[in-house]
């Protein structure tokens, strides 16, 4: 069981270049599309992030996501769509067998 890197929950996977809690991920993915500026910390940002406290300060919980490695650039493309999958299967099949045919047709002695 992987944890959240942020708050110490389980993560649910791997989210904006870290294992990430549901929760992170979206808190994460919400402070950087509203590109919000949370209120100072007012204990010196020292607040220790964990599961159950992970809510009460928003500035410590930004800071530590980005301590990590939270980052917008690392978000990873989604999977491929089966058709587009196949058809990229299917072309490299296709070039392969390409090759296997010249490479056999370079082999055979001239008559």
């Amino acid at each position: 069981v992987l944890l959240c890197k942020v708050c110490g929950d389980i993560a649910s996977g791997f989210h904006y270049g870290v294992h990430a809690c549901e929760g992170c991920k979206g808190f994460f993915r919400r402070s950087i599309q509203q590109n919000i500026n949370y209120k100072m910390c007012v204990k010196n940002e020292n607040c220790l992030i964990m599961r159950m406290n992970r809510n009460r300060c928003q500035h410590c919980r930004f800071k530590k996501c980005l301590s990590v490695g939270m980052s917008r650039d690392a978000v990873r493309f989604g999977r491929i769509p089966k058709r587009e999958k196949q058809r990229l299967l299917d072309e490299m099949q296709s070039y392969m067998n390409s090759l296997n045919e010249s490479a056999t047709m370079d082999m055979d002695p001239p008559q």
